[in-house]
């Protein structure tokens, strides 16, 4: 070495590391906390690291591989490890070295952006997330539920009329969808005259004085593909989302593999890019809240919670459980309680800040009138869930009076679960669990992810269970959550059938709620395609139609999909807690730290 300036000189071979610095550096790789000095030009080390962590992670602190002829530094190894072992939480389900707080080694992503950057490095990603954009491009414009539409649109010519979307009291929802759609349709009518995106329909209008479930109002493909556009940009990000919070517990595979299923899952497609529906953005938001709470962004959580409660309602009671987990999970110390509280008061009053604001928008536009019906309706539990067994006749007739006993029966069930506030307390106690079961094997950040992560699945499950009439629609919720806990399922193939299977019966029951063909009434009215008039009459025909099993075909229909989405969503969640119970230690990084200990032993 230099005297004088610290050079190497690169013409001897340089001597060995003293053996505490040896052990010492020794130490920092089995930890995961070693420096890129540490590692810089020493061929040892670097295998040593490159098989416990491997080379991506490496590159990632950028630290390359020696040059071949690159005088090393041979650390002495000797039989002294007594301040070696193994640290706890260093790895993860699958085996993949998790980001240290010391110099940032990790496999997992730290940005959204670093998470989307990573995904297009991947063929099979670029391949599956063209195909999934692809069909919902070619959806948009010719598909829709005209009820839904309709609301929408009368909200948009409301807003372009300089009034706002309340204006007519038609718009059912809070003001988060028509606040993204109002810029994109005034830059449309730069373009386009907005008296051609929708016309009131003749035809439609007989339809609609037979059909409850329908609307005069034709609107026009462009229109049809706007109003879409920003639900099929919410399932994009929703994608990289689930594919970032699944690489904090799980290796690259597994959240390729969550994140394609979530792109092609049927429901998601439906929902988004057929009828138009602003659940998917409601997934978005949500998913965002889970994330910055991943990261430790208490501020901005918050405000993204209560963008997803304003988008639509049924995720409050989410909030609850989101702040008691903050409150109680994750930092158990006493002296780390203050820290907690702190941490809970910042996601609630920036929470409460966005909402109130949101609020006094709706209360200045007349949206206050959408909350006097909310609170009006009467609830009825139904749709998607075991509820819907109240309208088959078969079973009444088996049991007793058809009249009162089975919606008796199914009301006392409803109004038990909701009278505990299951929804409410299920979360927790989950989280609970998994914390004291997974905090001596997993670091912090996995633990904190994988609580969150399956403490709202539970969560989302049963508030929406227990909502009420259950639309399809609201599944698209529990489907997100169930990708982003996909790294802990021990049996991936059963799960993604069964999950797969759930949704291509949830949509069955949403495209089949008035009859088989009547969200292509766009494309009939629009190409010719297929006959207009012959799907209006068909349309009539089947809303009316005798049902076999109960009063009405659509019935059903709506208890075969129904119950059977129903069971299948509760069996895949009945899959996730019991893996979740399995503790992962076929870990192939296990492995490969065993080894080194050999080495140094």
């Amino acid at each position: 070495m230099g005297a004088g300036n610290g050079e190497r000189d690169t013409g001897t071979i340089p001597d060995p590391l003293p053996e505490e610095e040896s052990q010492s550096i020794i130490s920092r790789i089995l930890a995961g906390t070693m420096s890129p000095a540490d590692l810089m030009g020493n061929s040892r080390l670097y295998s040593m690291a490159s098989r416990i962590y491997g080379k991506e992670a490496l590159e990632d602190m950028g630290i390359k591989p020696p040059k071949i002829g690159m005088e090393t530094q041979s650390p002495r190894i000797t039989d002294n490890t007594g301040d070696i072992s193994l640290p706890e939480k260093r790895r993860s389900m699958d085996g993949e070295a998790i980001e240290s707080e010391a110099d940032g080694i990790t496999s997992e992503v730290s940005t959204l952006k670093r998470g989307l950057a990573e995904m297009l490095t991947s063929k099979r990603m670029r391949r599956w997330l063209f195909i999934g954009i692809a069909i919902r491009f070619i959806l948009a414009p010719w598909t829709t539920h005209l009820t839904d539409v309709a609301v929408h649109y009368l909200a948009v010519m409301d807003m372009l009329n300089g009034n706002s979307p309340y204006a007519s009291l038609d718009y059912p929802y809070p003001p988060i969808y028509p606040m993204l759609l109002y810029p994109i349709f005034l830059v449309a009518s730069l373009f386009s005259d907005p008296i051609t995106w929708g016309v009131n329909s003749s035809e439609l209008e007989v339809l609609s004085s037979n059909v409850a479930l329908s609307s005069p109002i034709l609107t026009s493909p462009l229109f049809n593909f706007l109003v879409k556009l920003p639900l099929i940009i919410s399932d994009i990000c929703s994608g990289i989302v689930i594919y970032c919070v699944c690489r904090v517990i799980g290796n690259r595979k597994v959240a390729e593999d969550s994140t394609i299923f979530w792109f092609l899952n049927p429901l998601g497609i439906w929902v988004s890019s057929v009828i138009g529906q602003c659940d998917s953005l409601l997934v978005t938001f949500l998913l965002l809240t889970i994330w910055n709470l991943i990261k430790e962004r208490w501020e901005v959580s918050g405000i993204l919670f209560a963008l997803s409660v304003f988008t639509k309602g049924y995720s409050l009671p989410i909030g609850v459980f989101l702040l008691g987990f903050i409150l109680l999970y994750g930092h158990v110390s006493r002296e780390k309680v203050r820290v907690s509280m702190f941490r809970a008061a910042s996601f609630s009053i920036y929470s409460i800040i966005t909402a109130f604001s949101l609020l006094l928008f709706m209360l200045y536009g007349n949206g206050g009138a959408i909350f006097v019906r909310r609170y009006s309706a009467s609830i009825q539990p139904g749709g998607i869930s075991p509820f819907v067994l109240k309208h088959f006749y078969p079973l009444r007739e088996t049991v007793g009076d058809k009249d009162s006993l089975i919606p008796n029966l199914v009301s006392s069930f409803f109004e038990f679960g909701s009278l505990f506030r299951l929804q409410y307390v299920s979360g927790i106690i989950v989280c609970g669990w998994l914390y004291y079961y997974y905090r001596r094997t997993l670091s912090e950040r996995e633990v904190w992810a994988l609580c969150l992560a399956l403490g709202v699945s539970v969560q989302s499950y049963l508030c929406i269970f227990l909502i009420g009439r259950v639309n399809p629609q609201y599944m698209l919720l529990i489907m997100a959550m169930f990708a982003t806990t996909y790294p802990i399922i021990n049996d991936r193939i059963k799960f993604m059938g069964i999950m797969t299977s759930s949704s291509a019966l949830i949509s069955l029951f949403g495209i089949t709620v008035v009859s088989w063909n009547y969200d292509l009434i766009p494309l009939a009215a629009h190409t010719g395609i297929v006959d207009f008039s012959s799907i209006v009459e068909s349309t009539t025909v089947d809303w009316s139609r005798t049902g076999i099993f109960s009063e009405k075909a659509r019935t059903d229909r709506g208890i075969i999909f129904g119950f059977s989405g129903w069971l299948l969503t509760t069996w895949g969640l009945i899959v996730v807690l019991l893996s979740s119970s399995r503790q992962r230690i076929d870990a192939p990084g296990d492995l490969e730290v065993q080894n080194q200990l050999e080495v140094v032993k």
